[in-house]
Protein backbone atom coordinates (compact mmCIF):
# COMPACT_ATOMS: atom_id res chain seq x y z
CA UNK A 1 0.00 0.00 0.00
CA UNK A 2 1.33 3.12 -1.09
CA UNK A 3 1.77 6.46 1.22
CA UNK A 4 -0.57 8.25 -1.39
CA UNK A 5 -2.95 5.10 -0.65
CA UNK A 6 -3.29 6.42 2.85
CA UNK A 7 -3.10 10.12 2.58
CA UNK A 8 -6.29 9.59 -0.21
CA UNK A 9 -7.69 7.23 2.16
CA UNK A 10 -7.39 10.51 4.74
CA UNK A 11 -8.88 13.13 2.90
CA UNK A 12 -11.80 10.28 1.35
CA UNK A 13 -12.64 9.90 5.17
CA UNK A 14 -12.46 13.80 5.84
CA UNK A 15 -14.94 14.57 3.06
CA UNK A 16 -17.26 11.83 4.31
CA UNK A 17 -17.24 12.98 7.94
CA UNK A 18 -17.95 16.79 6.43
CA UNK A 19 -20.56 15.35 4.45
CA UNK A 20 -21.87 13.74 7.31
CA UNK A 21 -22.05 16.78 9.19
CA UNK A 22 -23.77 18.79 6.55
CA UNK A 23 -26.15 15.81 6.82
CA UNK A 24 -26.46 15.82 10.66
CA UNK A 25 -27.43 20.24 10.14
CA UNK A 26 -29.73 19.37 7.66
CA UNK A 27 -31.65 16.49 9.80
CA UNK A 28 -32.10 18.96 12.70
CA UNK A 29 -33.79 21.74 10.20
CA UNK A 30 -36.23 18.39 9.10
CA UNK A 31 -37.14 18.86 12.69
CA UNK A 32 -38.10 22.27 13.28
CA UNK A 33 -39.63 22.43 9.72
CA UNK A 34 -41.96 19.10 10.82
CA UNK A 35 -40.76 17.00 8.30
CA UNK A 36 -39.04 13.86 10.48
CA UNK A 37 -39.32 11.81 7.00
CA UNK A 38 -36.16 13.87 5.48
CA UNK A 39 -34.36 13.29 8.68
CA UNK A 40 -34.67 9.62 8.36
CA UNK A 41 -34.14 9.54 5.15
CA UNK A 42 -30.50 11.84 5.72
CA UNK A 43 -30.24 9.69 8.79
CA UNK A 44 -29.86 6.55 6.18
CA UNK A 45 -27.58 8.02 3.83
CA UNK A 46 -25.22 8.56 7.00
CA UNK A 47 -25.62 4.74 7.77
CA UNK A 48 -24.57 4.27 4.13
CA UNK A 49 -21.46 6.56 4.35
CA UNK A 50 -21.05 4.51 7.51
CA UNK A 51 -20.90 1.08 6.49
CA UNK A 52 -18.81 2.14 3.32
CA UNK A 53 -16.21 3.29 5.57
CA UNK A 54 -15.95 0.35 7.18
CA UNK A 55 -15.02 -1.51 4.54
CA UNK A 56 -11.52 0.52 4.43
CA UNK A 57 -8.51 -1.06 6.51
CA UNK A 58 -7.20 2.19 7.54
CA UNK A 59 -7.98 3.26 11.17
CA UNK A 60 -9.14 6.98 10.03
CA UNK A 61 -11.80 5.05 8.16
CA UNK A 62 -13.28 3.34 11.68
CA UNK A 63 -12.46 6.69 13.79
CA UNK A 64 -14.50 8.54 11.26
CA UNK A 65 -17.49 5.66 11.61
CA UNK A 66 -17.33 6.18 15.21
CA UNK A 67 -17.81 10.20 14.90
CA UNK A 68 -20.19 9.61 12.22
CA UNK A 69 -22.41 7.56 14.49
CA UNK A 70 -21.95 9.87 17.43
CA UNK A 71 -23.52 12.57 15.35
CA UNK A 72 -26.00 10.51 14.63
CA UNK A 73 -26.83 9.72 17.72
CA UNK A 74 -27.26 13.24 18.74
CA UNK A 75 -29.50 13.60 16.31
CA UNK A 76 -31.57 10.65 17.27
CA UNK A 77 -31.86 12.01 20.44
CA UNK A 78 -32.74 15.22 20.16
CA UNK A 79 -35.20 13.78 17.93
CA UNK A 80 -36.69 11.92 20.59
CA UNK A 81 -36.28 14.93 22.98
CA UNK A 82 -38.36 17.31 20.47
CA UNK A 83 -40.73 13.70 19.92
CA UNK A 84 -40.46 14.09 16.19
CA UNK A 85 -40.40 9.94 15.79
CA UNK A 86 -44.09 8.46 15.06
CA UNK A 87 -43.74 4.36 15.98
CA UNK A 88 -43.19 2.78 12.91
CA UNK A 89 -39.76 5.14 12.53
CA UNK A 90 -38.68 4.87 16.27
CA UNK A 91 -38.77 0.95 15.17
CA UNK A 92 -36.74 1.54 12.58
CA UNK A 93 -34.30 3.32 14.44
CA UNK A 94 -34.12 0.46 17.06
CA UNK A 95 -33.45 -2.09 14.50
CA UNK A 96 -30.70 0.09 12.70
CA UNK A 97 -29.03 1.15 16.27
CA UNK A 98 -29.33 -2.49 17.25
CA UNK A 99 -27.10 -3.40 14.33
CA UNK A 100 -24.09 -1.65 15.59
CA UNK A 101 -21.35 -3.58 17.05
CA UNK A 102 -17.92 -1.75 17.01
CA UNK A 103 -15.98 -4.15 18.39
CA UNK A 104 -16.84 -6.08 14.96
CA UNK A 105 -16.84 -3.53 12.90
CA UNK A 106 -13.62 -1.72 13.55
CA UNK A 107 -11.27 -4.77 13.43
CA UNK A 108 -10.11 -4.33 10.02
CA UNK A 109 -9.23 -0.78 10.17
CA UNK A 110 -6.93 -1.79 13.14
CA UNK A 111 -5.47 -4.57 11.62
CA UNK A 112 -5.18 -2.78 8.40
CA UNK A 113 -3.61 -0.03 10.72
CA UNK A 114 -0.92 -2.82 11.97
CA UNK A 115 -0.14 -4.20 8.63
CA UNK A 116 0.74 -0.57 7.17
CA UNK A 117 2.93 0.02 10.54
CA UNK A 118 4.74 -3.11 9.53
CA UNK A 119 5.32 -2.51 6.29
CA UNK A 120 8.59 0.10 6.64
CA UNK A 121 9.75 -2.62 8.12
CA UNK A 122 9.79 -5.35 5.55
CA UNK A 123 10.87 -2.78 3.29
CA UNK A 124 13.59 -2.06 5.07
CA UNK A 125 14.57 -5.60 5.77
CA UNK A 126 14.26 -6.70 1.58
CA UNK A 127 16.75 -4.19 1.10
CA UNK A 128 19.36 -5.28 3.71
CA UNK A 129 19.05 -9.02 4.37
CA UNK A 130 21.40 -9.03 7.46
CA UNK A 131 19.65 -6.67 9.04
CA UNK A 132 16.81 -8.81 10.54
CA UNK A 133 19.24 -10.71 11.88
CA UNK A 134 21.20 -7.41 13.57
CA UNK A 135 17.11 -5.84 14.29
CA UNK A 136 16.50 -9.74 16.17
CA UNK A 137 19.70 -9.52 18.10
CA UNK A 138 18.36 -6.25 19.52
CA UNK A 139 14.99 -7.29 19.99
CA UNK A 140 16.67 -10.74 21.96
CA UNK A 141 19.31 -9.47 24.04
CA UNK A 142 18.23 -5.99 24.59
CA UNK A 143 20.99 -4.22 25.97
CA UNK A 144 22.39 -6.83 28.09
CA UNK A 145 25.20 -7.27 25.74
CA UNK A 146 25.40 -11.04 25.36
CA UNK A 147 25.87 -12.73 22.28
CA UNK A 148 23.72 -14.78 20.30
CA UNK A 149 24.68 -18.40 20.40
CA UNK A 150 24.89 -20.19 16.58
CA UNK A 151 20.95 -22.40 17.09
CA UNK A 152 19.73 -18.60 16.82
CA UNK A 153 21.86 -17.38 14.22
CA UNK A 154 20.90 -20.49 12.14
CA UNK A 155 17.23 -19.43 12.25
CA UNK A 156 17.84 -16.34 10.08
CA UNK A 157 20.29 -18.86 7.25
CA UNK A 158 16.77 -18.62 5.21
CA UNK A 159 17.16 -14.89 5.17
CA UNK A 160 21.26 -14.59 4.43
CA UNK A 161 20.63 -17.07 1.79
CA UNK A 162 17.40 -16.56 -0.04
CA UNK A 163 17.30 -13.82 -3.18
CA UNK A 164 15.67 -10.46 -2.48
CA UNK A 165 13.13 -12.16 -5.19
CA UNK A 166 11.78 -14.04 -2.23
CA UNK A 167 10.64 -11.06 -0.14
CA UNK A 168 8.72 -9.70 -3.40
CA UNK A 169 6.40 -12.62 -3.00
CA UNK A 170 5.09 -11.09 0.97
CA UNK A 171 4.89 -7.67 -0.77
CA UNK A 172 2.50 -8.20 -3.50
Amino acid sequence: IAPTSVIMSCKLANGLLNVARVLSYEERLAFYDNQPQLALDDLNVDWKIDSGLLQEPFLVSGLVCVGIVSMQLGVIGEGLDHHVWNDQQLVGLDADLGKIDFLTETQLSLRGDFVLSLIPNVVRFKADRFSIVRYAREVALGSSGQKLDWRTYLLFVPYWLGSNGDYDRYLA
